[in-house]
């Protein structure tokens, strides 16, 4: 302080002052002048004081947020050469080391650094902010940064901001996969706004309607109206809608070329978190061919309901024709009046006719497209027996199945069991009431050129009167029987093979005369 005195008083000295001859009046008046000065003075430093505290609080102030900011702030030279910093940053590439005087390239991604490089110049040539997209290093592998740089006006300098938005990157991929999952899937999706105007529409809709999304968005769903939807449909959908509660139904539209397509749709209003609707969401299933194939259904199924009936018809017309056909040759051989044997072949050459229908009736019916489903074997054989209690029940029947429990085969059943029912009738008839029919259900494999794989084997025996070895040949011939005048022949093996044959399979069959017969029913396992 003393030094300072002494600086002054030789600063005073040399303006000789005092050496004048000054009044005592004057002498005073610079007194003042010097008080007033210091006074001056103290006030001015304890205001620069003062200034200079709140310029240190702002400045930790600065720091503070400078440090806490979620973005990486730094300053490179034109080399790239890291001259400050903030804690953020050192954070996002969690460094706990002073990075000063180090490359920004090293906290760049390997992959990433020529692409960093090769801009690097741009940033300081641009006046205007320059970004880029870059992925960081990081302690376990990287993340994605936002780098915005400019040059700093008041030296060479650049001074960049770095903001993660790994998050961001990741939200993006989601909602990219979610609209690819949207743009390929096969039922159709639109979003309209609250005022009910399309904001989106996937790919598959506009297959559907032949509109294209520029033609769509932006307008009301209702350009698709066919007119041919209730009214009340639409009362239901708003109604629904109005109480924040999704929608299902069904609309009749129309096409852009003017065709008629049925939808079945599922309506969702999508809600914030005000309680307000915001969107809604529509996912739409095109089932205009459904329906068609419906409709074939019922038809073919009423279709089918008349060929059985016809079947049967014919069934119990070649019942009626059968002897009646065989008692005219008889009468023909008996009678030698020519008046008679006329009328006798005029009787079997309209029997002929009759069978001739009965016949093309029968291959219609036998030809007809199977309903084929999945049934465990032994239900089906089970099924098919308790169908013929009444056929069968005064004969005893012995059931050797040898096959597992769930084993399942693919078959219509209503003609297996038909085919089946033949036979089993057939085998009654051989029999007497005392007789006995054994069911064998296994399985077995063929290689051969009309047969491979694995097959069902049904064998139906029984211990009737066996069919003679000259008759053999013959007994899958339409009408053939062995039992001419006591039982009219029925559908028979003729029609039973027919049916195996619809499925893939065959018939075999072992007789001894007096011993029984075996038929053996083979189907394959896989046939679709």
């Amino acid at each position: 302080m003393s030094d300072l005195r002494e600086k002054a008083e030789k600063l005073v000295d040399e303006t000789k002052l005092f050496n004048t001859d000054l009044t005592k009046e004057d002498k005073l008046s610079i007194i003042y002048e010097l008080l007033v000065h210091q006074r001056e003075l103290e006030i001015q430093n304890e205001e620069i004081r003062r200034a200079n505290i709140e310029l240190e609080e702002l400045k930790n102030s600065y720091l503070e947020l400078y440090n806490s900011v979620p973005v990486g702030y730094l300053t490179l030279d034109e080399v790239g050469i890291i001259l400050s910093y903030n804690k953020t940053f050192i954070n996002m590439v969690n460094s706990d080391n002073n990075i000063k005087d180090r490359a920004f390239s090293d906290f760049i991604y390997d992959k990433d650094k020529r692409t960093f490089l090769s801009v690097y110049r741009e940033f300081f040539s641009n006046p205007e902010n320059k970004s880029i997209e870059l992925r960081l290093k990081n302690k376990t592998n990287y993340f994605y940064g936002l780098i915005t740089g400019r040059k700093n006006k008041s030296n060479s300098n650049l001074n960049i901001t770095i903001t993660d938005i790994s998050s961001v990157k990741e939200a993006n991929l989601k909602l990219q996969t979610y609209m690819n999952i949207l743009e390929s899937a096969p039922v159709s999706i639109i979003i309209t706004d609250r005022k009910n105007k399309i904001v989106y529409l996937n790919n598959h809709y506009c297959n559907i309607t032949g509109y294209s999304k520029n033609e769509l968005i932006g307008k009301d769903p209702g350009i698709l109206k066919s007119g041919k939807t209730p009214n009340e449909t639409y009362k239901s959908l708003w109604d629904s809608i109005r109480k924040k509660t999704p929608w299902e139904g069904i609309f009749i539209n129309k096409k852009k070329n003017g065709e008629f397509f049925t939808e079945e749709s599922k309506i969702n209003p999508i809600i914030d978190e005000d309680g307000n609707i915001v969107y809604y969401v529509a996912v739409k299933t095109d089932i205009t061919e459904k329906l068609k194939l419906q409709e074939k259904m019922q038809k073919f199924e009423k279709l089918r309901s008349l060929i059985s009936i016809s079947a049967g018809i014919a069934h119990h017309l070649n019942n009626i024709n059968t002897p009646i056909m065989i008692m005219s040759e008889e009468l023909s051989r008996e009678l030698d009046n020519p008046k008679y044997k006329k009328m006798l072949n005029l009787i079997r050459n309209s029997v002929i006719k009759a069978t001739d229908m009965i016949n093309s009736i029968r291959k219609f019916s036998r030809n007809m497209v199977m309903m084929k489903r999945n049934i465990k074997i032994k239900n089906l054989i089970d099924f098919i027996l308790k169908q013929s209690e009444i056929l069968l029940k005064e004969i005893t029947i012995i059931k050797e199945y040898n096959i597992p429990d769930d084993l399942e085969i693919k078959v219509d059943i209503d003609l297996i069991n038909q085919a089946i029912q033949h036979i089993l009738k057939n085998s009654k008839e051989a029999i007497s009431n005392d007789g006995k029919i054994v069911i064998r259900l296994h399985t077995t494999y063929f290689d051969e050129n009309n047969m491979s794989g694995k097959y069902l084997l049904i064998q139906i025996e029984d211990n009737g009167i066996g069919i003679p070895e000259h008759i053999m040949p013959n007994i899958f011939e339409p009408f053939f029987t062995t039992k001419l005048m006591h039982n009219a022949p029925g559908l028979g093996l003729s029609e039973a093979l027919g049916i195996i044959e619809q499925h893939g399979g065959t018939i075999q069959i072992k007789s001894d005369v007096n011993k029984g017969t075996e038929v053996t029913i083979i189907l394959p396992l896989k046939n679709d």
